[in-house]
């Protein structure tokens, strides 16, 4: 009955009809006959200002503006960075083309320029924050990531993780397109500095959502780089080859080779590289769910789709190599594909100190010794192709192959103390092969009627995913005495198959001249069949106890109302209120039948409000709810013994969980060069899946006649209540003018309230984390650059029952970076970094230096060749240490480094732009200014280099 009512009115909202109007279209160029999208088009009557319309230009420059009635009007258009222009137009028919409006850059004369100029280092356009590149220097040849990190509110950690305004950046695209699938650690890697205008940071949207202008709440945080015109045609890229030995003389070496072939739209991209120094510029995609730990702790991972994860720890010898292209078929379709491939070899030693804060185990500390050789193979093929038609109609198709082959050997020496006695030990050895797929397809529609806002769009998507482990696994193990030794002997077969598909409708209708209304339905349907068996090893018997054959089915649908109200004075409020129903089914098939069955009915709002305070300040603020389904290793009823001192297991019996999150986001950035962000989030998760977990104090039997000896634990999820998560980040950078300089300053906190059940008590962990920062980056010239930095990362974990295990712990990070380009092409470079860490367990509170250090010469011409010996940890201190802090623990890791090594490497810079005058001429320009307070060009020059920006809402 409700589907019938909810088609009854969106056929209804379908039917009305529009009021007469009349179409007005054209398009926007720079003076180089570029597109400029996302240029503001108004159009008033000549005597009734009052009553102007308007609209955005879409990614093709074109727009459409609907007119009350014919006759004489004034049309204005507006970008950034560039001279606004208006003009008399008489409209005098519908359909009527304006043709092609031509916009100008800003420019200052130079008798103009005042005493103390200064590039802009940023600007808020809508809903996106703008840097300037030519406002932050970097040493000739650096990548595009050296560049980002100098900006304020970015920050990129030493595994190539990146984050922007507190969120982690999940997709990095080149001039509105994605780029190897958007991989961020690849992208800007890959790109050069020098080839960069602007980097712009927002969060993306999904396709639909775009298009209709309402947030469907799947927004990710997003880089997107925007390239000089000058250098958007031509060929550009860097070959480097070194070789060398560590002070164990084993030999090390690394080799990598990028080149992009530019020629307007047409980019092709040819990368390869090879090494054994821990060079890895690109994410892996964790199929299977393997590559998330040393030891034990993960061994049976089974799960679907690990995602993408940054450079790991121990030491890794890579292969890799792949393309990207992207291009405009025609005047109506375009396309962007790619392919990538990676080989990486993982040797990690890893030494874990585990502290329990139950009051009842007081003294209670588990060690763990890990030794993982783990071999990883990725194929990731992606397309998308946009099909347009005309400008009321739009496709795109995208679908992407991705495939997965993990090799691991892996040992692990577990011991269990009571008060510095002995209480129970482990030694663990396993070898598995893991073979995982995932593919995916997905096509929208969408469609424009004559009336301006009225739309509609569809999208269909359907994916499958498989996940077969093989694996061999041992323990001896003893519990009180060496007497009780027990040892186990297994072969291991895990099948784990699903798929998934959905769809949504969504039609949108205007309700005045600035509120719209949406109508949309959405359904998803995912399916996870797992099959796992364990085998007695000498036998081949099957072990029912350790076995299990299960399959889940989620299914919801949601119908869903939404308002926007849209003003010319910058604000965009956005309501919307989904109804969802959701249906979890699971079914086990063996050992014992069995089968589960939950129904729940939500109602899951989510508010919107962007607000452009002035031209240099806006605020934007988010309420949303969602909900997520257990996975199918958390609902399967089956014990996992690979490690016996830590028995884990399932419940068929867990919920959904709802998450509710608000966040707030206050960007000022004044032309006079200063950058501040202010963000504020909280969230919490109702049933929510945490973790029960028992410590035998007898032997005891788990379900399936498994037994649980005396000493080990015996962890399962359940659902919790209590789970509050909080944030905030405030940054602030600003030029240093007598140092030629940026300083940016930030200050990160960070709260999560952690509920968990142990022994059957209910406990809560509150784990604080103050993360203060600065970092001084010097704007001196591409010859000279330096960085001096601070950082701390102040981590209090509590625990409201049991306060004496309560763990503080202080690390401390400071780096000088100093590079130099000196006389007749020689160069200096010297990175000397400081780690101090107290407050961890007995051993790991070790200070260290690294210092890493090169000296070179340019050759050829421009310099475009360098012949360089590098040193790496000339002190011999390196270590890598950290803290974790769990429900019920918290632990520290120390992981294995590289050794100190010598090198010699030979690095050339591709550059060939056939735009190379053009350039020219903008640093002919530019030089004008040097020698100058700042040393740069007043605000009001960074107008936009006709890049592809996200399209406007």
């Amino acid at each position: 009955m409700k589907k019938h009512l909810f088609f009854a009115v969106f056929c209804m909202f379908a039917g009305i009809s529009a009021a007469q109007t009349f179409s007005v279209k054209g398009h926007v160029n720079d003076t180089r006959h570029r597109s400029l999208p996302g240029a503001t088009v108004y159009l008033w009557p000549a005597n009734h200002s009052d009553q102007r319309v308007g609209n955005v230009t879409a990614n093709d420059g074109s727009f459409t503006v609907n007119v009350p009635y014919l006759g004489p009007y004034v049309m204005q258009v507006s970008y950034v960075g560039f001279n606004t222009t208006t003009q008399n137009v008489k409209i005098t028919q519908n359909g009527q083309d304006v043709g092609i409006i031509i916009l100008h850059e800003k420019t200052v004369a130079l008798n103009e320029v005042v005493a103390v100029g200064r590039e802009t280092r940023a600007i808020q356009v809508s809903d996106t924050l703008k840097y300037n590149a030519d406002a932050f220097k970097t040493l000739q040849g650096s990548d595009a990531e050296t560049l980002i990190s100098k900006m304020p509110g970015i920050v990129v950690d030493n595994s190539g993780t990146i984050q922007a305004q507190g969120e982690t950046v999940q997709q990095v695209l080149v001039d509105g397109k994605p780029f190897f699938n958007g991989d961020p650690t690849l992208a800007l890697k890959n790109l050069p500095a020098e080839i960069v205008k602007n980097i712009e940071v927002f969060d993306k949207k999904s396709d639909q959502a775009e298009f209709t202008g309402f947030d469907d709440g799947n927004s990710i945080k997003t880089i997107n780089v925007v390239t000089r015109r000058g250098m958007q045609t031509g060929i550009f890229g860097k070959i480097i080859d070194g070789a060398g030995e560590d002070h164990s003389h084993d030999i090390d070496y690394q080799s990598s080779a990028s080149v992009n072939v530019f020629n307007g739209n047409r980019r092709i991209t040819l990368l390869g590289m090879s090494n054994n120094i821990n060079q890895q510029n690109f994410s892996d995609e964790d199929l299977g769910g393997v590559m998330g730990g040393g030891g034990f702790r993960g061994f049976r991972g089974g799960s679907f789709g690990g995602g993408m994860i940054g450079s790991q720890g121990g030491l890794t010898r890579t292969n890799a190599g792949g393309f990207n292209y992207s291009d405009n078929w025609g005047k109506k379709m375009t396309i962007t594909t790619g392919y990538f491939f990676n080989m990486t070899n993982n040797l990690q030693d890893q030494s874990v100190a585990r502290t329990y804060f139950d009051a009842a185990d007081v003294g209670r500390i588990y060690n763990e010794e890990d030794h993982t050789d783990a071999t990883n193979y990725n194929h990731r093929f992606n397309m998308r192709l946009d099909y347009r038609p005309d400008e009321s109609n739009w496709f795109t198709f995208t679908p992407s192959l991705l495939f997965q082959r993990n090799i691991n050997s892996s040992t692990t020496f577990g011991q269990t103390f009571l008060n510095g006695v002995l209480n129970n030990q482990t030694s663990n050895k396993s070898n598995n092969v893991t073979d995982a797929s995932n593919i995916s397809l997905s096509l929208l529609y969408r469609h424009r009627f004559s009336k301006p806002g009225r739309t509609i769009s569809a999208y269909v998507n359907y994916g499958s995913n498989t996940n077969h482990q093989d694996g061999y696994y041992e323990a001896h193990s003893f519990f009180n005495t060496q007497a009780d030794t027990t040892n186990t002997y297994q072969t291991l077969l895990n099948n784990s198959n699903g798929y998934n598909w959905g769809s949504s409708l969504i039609y949108t209708e205007p309700m005045s001249k600035h509120g719209m209304i949406q109508l949309s339905y959405r359904i998803n349907y995912n399916r996870r069949d797992i099959d796992q068996r364990a085998y007695q090893y000498f036998t081949q018997q099957l072990d029912t106890s350790l076995s299990n054959v299960y399959n889940s089915d989620y299914l919801t649908q949601s119908g869903g109302l939404g308002y926007r109200y849209r003003n010319i004075n910058g604000l965009m409020l956005m309501a919307n209120l989904n109804l969802q129903h959701a249906t979890l089914m699971g079914d086990e098939t063996f050992p014992l039948p069995q089968n589960t069955h939950f129904s729940y009915t939500s109602l899951l709002p989510m508010v919107m409000l962007n607000y452009k305070v002035s031209s240099i300040s806006s605020i934007h603020f988010m309420l949303r709810s969602s909900t997520s389904a257990p996975s199918v290793q958390q609902l399967e009823n089956v014990i996992n013994n690979t490690n016996p001192l830590m028995v884990t297991g399932g419940n068929p019996n867990l919920s959904q969980q709802t998450s509710n999150r608000a966040l707030f986001r206050y960007t000022l950035t004044p032309k006079t060069g200063q950058t501040f962000i202010l963000m504020l989030s909280a969230g919490n998760t109702m049933n929510y899946i945490g973790n029960s977990t028992f410590i035998a104090q007898r032997d005891s039997v788990l379900p399936g006649g498994i037994v649980l000896n005396k000493g080990a634990q015996y962890s399962y999820p359940v659902n919790l209540s209590g789970n509050w998560n909080a944030s905030s980040l405030v940054t602030f950078g600003f030029p240093v003018d007598f140092l030629k300089s940026n300083l940016n300053l930030s200050t990160m906190f960070t709260y999560n309230r952690l509920p968990a059940i142990y022994n059957g008590v209910s406990e809560i962990t509150k784990n604080y984390v103050i993360t203060p920062k600065a970092i001084l980056g010097s704007n001196i010239s591409d010859k000279v650059d330096f960085t001096l930095s601070y950082g701390a990362s102040f981590n209090m974990a509590r625990n409201q029952m049991f306060s004496n295990q309560n763990s503080t712990y202080l690390n401390q990070i400071a780096q000088f970076k100093f590079d130099w380009i000196l006389w007749e092409g020689f160069t200096l470079e010297n990175v000397l970094t400081y780690q101090g860490n107290s407050g961890m367990s007995h051993g790991y509170n070790q200070n260290y230096f690294l210092w890493n250090a090169a000296v070179g010469k340019k050759i050829f011409k421009n310099q475009r060749g360098e012949i360089k010996l590098q040193a790496y940890d000339l002190l011999h201190q390196n270590k890598s240490l950290s803290q974790n802090v769990y429900d019920t623990y918290y632990e520290d890791v120390s992981t294995n480094v590289m050794k100190p090594y010598m090198m010699l490497t030979f690095t050339y810079d591709l550059r060939n732009f056939k735009g190379a005058q053009y350039q020219k001429e903008q640093q002919d320009r530019k030089r004008h200014w040097e020698g100058m307070p700042g040393g740069h060009p007043p605000g009001g020059m960074m107008g936009p280099e006709g890049g592809y920006p996200h399209p406007p809402m």
